[in-house]
């Protein structure tokens, strides 16, 4: 029973450091979109970029012209990027679906003292007074709260 209790405190103190992220998850979403659009239109106004040709030149043998091979690998760059942050945005989704699918099983108010102590960092004191319990209910209610999503997450409730 010991070993249990340390586990969940050790489940609890993970917890309580995802839900703390939750927010710089949401303000990182919101940053990754905004370079996947950047870098797709720099990406796109790249693909215009060509040299011009000058007319009554000779035209070379076999040799590529050395401007659009430099646009290509900055593309190649570019698209390489592009995947890297797909991907970042994949994984910060997911982070944000598990969390929001958490705190869908939980009543109204189990929801606010979740909101008002991780996402928006009150002191237990303000919790408290916002949900209008005392300072000790609402630290005991937080942790029942708090042992009821790990249940949750394991599929013990």
């Amino acid at each position: 029973m010991e070993k249990d209790n340390k586990n969940i405190s050790v489940e609890i103190g993970q917890l309580k450091k995802e839900l703390l992220n939750y927010t710089y998850t949401i303000f990182k979403i919101d940053s990754v979109n905004e370079e996947i659009r950047d870098l797709a239109s720099t990406i796109e106004s790249q693909r215009d970029v060509k040299s011009k040709q000058l007319t009554g030149m000779p035209i070379g043998y076999g040799k590529s012209d050395p401007v659009a091979t430099a646009v290509e690998k900055i593309i190649d760059v570019y698209s390489s990027e592009y995947s890297r942050l797909e991907n970042e945005l994949k994984n910060l989704l997911n982070q944000k679906s598990e969390i929001e699918e958490l705190l869908n099983s939980l009543d109204e108010l189990e929801k606010k003292v979740i909101e008002y102590k991780y996402f928006k960092k009150y002191k237990w004191w303000m919790v408290a007074n916002a949900i209008g319990y005392s300072e000790s209910d609402t630290k005991r209610r937080c942790r029942k709260i708090l042992e009821k999503i790990v249940n949750k997450k394991h599929g013990t409730l």
